[in-house]
């Protein structure tokens, strides 16, 4: 006659069953079924297997990955040396990761008011505005922007510089 397990009633068999052995495999793969299913946080009892395929669903998205490129809109920008610093979005889960370096070519471009430079594939936008300040060459520090519409802006708290100034960046979010 068979067991079941604690939590989720899953048959195995006993050491009276007839066959040798075959119980303590059995149990063993039961009780991993069902740590399995405690780690999935799938309800004890009859769980509707939608649910379980929900939740298997929402682990799977955790660890997915992927990575995409920002497309720069202003003529004045450039990457600073390519491909190595190729404005690169990376997204594992929910949390993008997005780096690279530019270079603004021309003098004066760059000033305090926020400038689109470029935008961003639509599955890495933030939720909401994600910016932080950065530092480029020297001393010179620039304001970087991605807007939930997947626009990038640059600007400069001190104002316009000159031209080939390097704008290094990397800045965080999560989904």
């Amino acid at each position: 006659m068979s067991l079941v397990t604690p939590n989720y009633s899953i048959p195995y068999l006993t050491p009276g069953d007839r066959m040798a052995q075959i119980p303590d495999v059995d149990k063993a793969q039961a009780l991993r079924i069902e740590s399995l299913l405690e780690t999935a946080n799938v309800p004890p009892g009859n769980p509707d297997l939608n649910d379980v395929l929900a939740r298997l669903n929402q682990l799977e998205a955790l660890t997915q990955e992927s990575q995409g490129i920002m497309t720069i809109t202003h003529s004045n920008f450039e990457i600073y040396t390519a491909p190595r610093d190729t404005p690169t979005l990376y997204r594992r889960g929910k949390v993008v990761n997005f780096l690279g370096a530019l270079r603004c070519n021309m003098d004066g471009v760059l000033g305090t008011s926020n400038l689109t430079i470029g935008t961003i594939p639509a599955e890495f936008r933030p939720p909401q505005r994600a910016a932080a300040v950065q530092q480029g060459s020297g001393t010179t520090k620039w304001f970087l922007q991605v807007m939930a519409d997947g626009g990038v802006s640059a600007s400069r708290p001190d104002g316009a510089t000159g031209s080939n100034f390097w704008m290094p960046f990397n800045l965080v979010w999560t989904l």
